[in-house]
């Protein structure tokens, strides 16, 4: 998908504000992918201390959408990932050093 990249309101000539400065494949899509909302045991939607639904997030529903994908496709050894974590790859190093540790 081709996406238009504007220049803003920060650039140094004023003139150039809101004109395409460059355009780019977008890999990503995740704007496309809608959010659900949140429910509960019964189907009611959750709601936040200000009223207004909890949404999951768009990649949360596909990592789910991929694990149920691949758990149906017989891959039975096949793990979804924690719900909600914050956990970050390790780079190449880091995990080659980990794994050295444990041998």
């Amino acid at each position: 998908m081709k996406k238009e990249i504007k220049y803003s309101k920060r650039t140094k000539d004023k003139s150039l504000v809101g004109k395409v400065k460059e355009t780019i494949m977008q890999v990503s899509h995740s704007k496309k992918w809608k959010s659900q909302k949140a429910l509960d045991n019964e189907g009611n939607e959750v709601l936040n201390d200000k009223g207004k639904p909890i949404l999951i997030k768009s990649y949360s529903l596909l990592q789910d959408r991929f694990y149920k994908y691949m758990s149906d496709n017989g891959y039975k050894d096949f793990i979804r990932g924690e719900k909600g974590s914050t956990a970050e790859h390790l780079s190449d190093i880091e995990f080659k050093a980990k794994k050295n540790e444990k041998n």
